[in-house]
């Protein structure tokens, strides 16, 4: 498809950046002398939030809290409490969008910055779930739930790895400076796994992570930026840029 050469002094090194855009279907890609990686592409579309009905909810344990939603200029705030957005104490704020996405998606948005002194653990991002408005905090949670989240101090993603309601896998790392706001989120569904992607630029995406398949995951799913702390103090975080395509198919909306 494309080759590329580069000529460097001793000691020198350079990094090559290639984008190739493949039509729908399946295709086999080679880099250099790698093995073969199958890659699929779906046919896709972008969604006017700006048209879409959102909703706000709030767990229990991230009491008290407040939503703000801007669909016009696409910027978004949420100030939540909690224990942890995380294994059992699945306390949460969230701003979602109503009507279910269904199939393959690509989401995005650019988390702009935290107000001061802001939990280290204070868990921001993407998160999907069958029901986002059934928490696991005070009774029975929905199953499906995978978070690709940033902090002040990490970056990472968590999901619901044994079917039952709640998230107690995760995979995370530390950010290269403390707070490096604004940051880019991207969550990617293929299928029952999600992979999920930061940058620090809006560019190079430097930060993967990914699942495998999650357990009771539907068909069509809730989306939505949610934000929850670990130590039942409000924090607060702004976001902007949500930004969705989803898969377009016959047999999905």
């Amino acid at each position: 498809i494309k080759e590329m050469s580069v000529r460097l002094t001793e000691g020198e090194e350079k990094t090559l950046i290639t984008k190739v855009l493949l039509p729908a279907g399946e295709h086999q890609l080679r880099i250099g002398n790698s093995n073969i990686v199958k890659v699929y592409v779906f046919a896709h579309r972008p969604v006017d939030l700006s048209r879409q009905v959102f909703g706000e909810y709030c767990s229990a344990r991230a009491r008290p809290y407040e939503v703000k939603i801007d669909r016009k200029n696409n910027r978004y705030m949420i100030k939540a409490a909690g224990t942890d957005f995380f294994h059992g104490e699945d306390s949460y704020a969230t701003a979602y969008l109503k009507k279910p996405i269904k199939g393959n998606f690509v989401a995005t948005v650019k988390v702009v910055k935290y107000g001061p002194g802001t939990h280290e653990w204070y868990r921001t991002g993407l998160f999907v779930r069958n029901n986002i408005t059934k928490s696991y905090d005070t009774g029975e949670g929905s199953l499906g739930s995978v978070l690709l989240f940033v902090s002040p101090g990490r970056a990472g993603m968590d999901w619901d790895e044994h079917g039952d309601g709640c998230m107690h896998k995760a995979s995370s790392q530390n950010h290269p400076v403390y707070e490096p706001t604004p940051m880019w989120i991207r969550l990617v569904r293929h299928g029952n796994s999600f992979s999920g992607y930061v940058s620090y630029d809006g560019v190079n995406w430097t930060v993967s992570r990914h699942t495998e398949d999650i357990p009771g995951i539907e068909d069509a799913v809730h989306l939505g930026l949610a934000a929850g702390g670990p130590d039942e103090k409000q924090y607060t975080v702004w976001f902007e840029d949500f930004n969705l395509e989803v898969e377009n198919s016959k047999n999905k909306d």
